[in-house]
C-alpha cells in the first residue's frame, strides 16, 4: 500500500519526503479513539483513520502499540516541560497547546536493504514538523542503550524565536542489514496558532502549516513547507 495524503494513517510502501521515494516501509498510529471516529482528545486531517490487522493475524500488536503510545506521549509532555522551564515560561505552558487536543503520532520504520545506496535515501533530508520527536532506533546505529534520540521540531523553534534549532537530517540507505526504528512525533492541536513572544516568525496556524507539508510531500511540485517562509525579514538584521 504507498502512502498518499489521504489516508494518512496506514502501512506503506516507499513512502515520500517531498516527493522523492524513501527507501523504506512505515506504518503510523494516532492516538485517537479506538471506535473510530473523530473525538475531543485527538485528532486527524480529513478523512485519515488508523488501519489495523486484525488480532488473530498479529496478536498482541494493536494492544501494546496503543500501550506505548500512551507512554510516549506522557514522556513527551515531560520533557516540554523542561523545554518551557528553559524558556522563562511555567512548565505547564506547552500544555494549552498540546495536551488533550494534540495530532501526535507513532510511526514503525523499516529499512529494507537497498541494492544500490548510493542513488537513494533511507528518508530525504527534511525537518520534523511538530514539537518534538522522540526516536527509538535499533543496534545498527550507535546509541546508549535504553535512550532516545529526541529532536526539536519547527514549531519549537517558533515558540522559541530560534532559541531551539529544528535539525536538519536525513537516514542513510542501508547496504549491509534491514534497520528499524519508532519514532513518536509530538504533535500540537490543528487549533493552535504559533507564535514566540518575539517577532521572528509570523504567526502560523498549526493546521495550515501541516496540511501544506502533506501537500509538499506528496503533490507534484516536492516543495517541503519549512518554517523559514514566515520569517520576519526585518529581524535577522538588526
Amino acid at each position: 500500500m504507498e502512502r498518499s495524503a489521504r489516508p494518512s494513517r496506514n502501512s506503506e510502501l516507499l513512502p515520500l519526503t517531498k516527493n522523492k521515494t524513501d527507501w523504506k516501509e512505515c506504518f503510523d498510529f494516532a492516538g485517537v479513539s479506538e471506535d473510530g471516529p473523530v473525538n475531543e482528545t485527538h485528532e486527524r486531517l480529513g478523512d485519515d483513520e488508523n488501519l489495523w490487522l486484525e488480532d488473530k493475524d498479529l496478536p498482541g500488536f494493536r494492544n501494546e502499540m496503543v500501550e506505548y503510545y500512551n507512554k510516549m506521549e506522557y514522556i513527551s509532555r515531560r520533557l516540554l516541560k523542561v523545554f518551557a522551564v528553559a524558556l522563562g515560561e511555567e512548565p505547564a505552558f506547552f500544555d494549552q497547546f498540546l495536551y488533550g487536543e494534540n495530532s501526535s503520532f507513532l510511526r514503525l520504520n523499516h529499512y529494507p536493504v537497498a541494492p544500490d545506496p548510493e542513488k537513494t535515501m533511507g528518508v530525504y533530508h527534511h525537518t520534523d514538523a511538530g514539537a518534538l520527536t522522540a526516536l527509538l532506533q535499533d543496534d545498527e546505529v550507535a546509541s546508549l542503550q535504553g535512550t532516545y534520540t529526541i529532536n526539536i521540531g519547527d514549531m519549537v523553534q517558533v515558540w522559541s524565536n530560534d532559541k531551539f534549532v529544528a535539525p536538519l537530517h536525513r537516514v542513510l540507505a542501508s547496504g549491509g542489514a534491514d534497520r528499524f526504528s519508532a519514532p513518536f512525533f509530538y504533535n500540537p492541536s490543528y487549533k493552535a496558532d504559533i507564535e514566540g513572544e518575539e517577532a521572528n516568525y509570523r504567526p502560523l496556524s498549526w493546521r495550515e502549516f501541516r496540511l501544506a507539508r502533506f501537500k509538499g510531500d506528496y503533490a507534484d511540485s516536492g516543495k517541503e513547507r519549512r518554517i523559514a517562509r514566515r520569517e520576519v525579514p526585518t529581524c535577522k538584521n538588526v
